[in-house]
């Protein structure tokens, strides 16, 4: 198997911008139901409990994808699981954001922490490769 080339310096540059701005969106993806939970609220109709699960279920499978987030990304490569995962992430947005019942609003939050979990592990294995 012949090596491959290595990147362009403006190429390198561009997807680690591409990178720290995922990331920024990561992060305010996480944060986002605060800000929308008397909404989600009213909208949905949910108690106390059923606003903390709403919240929670970006966490538990960010946190359940972590021990595979460096397999897969060592079996894809860095780029494409960062591009599938991250397409994920944003299907699960659009989930959330246009769920017609609670059901879906929870299924959007999972996608989302699902596709989130391994940005940062992909992340960092291109910035130690590239840099």
């Amino acid at each position: 198997m012949e090596p491959r080339e290595s990147p362009t310096p403006i190429y390198r540059w561009l997807c680690l911008g591409v990178l720290f701005l995922s990331g920024f969106m990561a992060f305010a993806i996480r944060l986002a139901p605060a800000v929308a939970l008397p909404d989600l609220q009213i909208t949905f109709g949910l108690t106390a409990a059923e606003l903390g699960l709403l919240t929670s279920l970006y966490m538990w499978p960010f946190a359940f994808m972590q021990p595979v987030a460096g397999v897969l990304t060592d079996r894809l490569g860095p780029r494409r699981s960062v591009t599938v995962f991250m397409t994920i992430a944003g299907l699960g947005q659009l989930l959330l954001a246009a769920a017609p019942g609670f059901g879906f609003a929870l299924l959007g939050r999972v996608c989302t922490g699902i596709g989130t979990s391994i940005l940062y592990v992909a992340a960092a294995k291109i910035m130690a490769e590239w840099f």
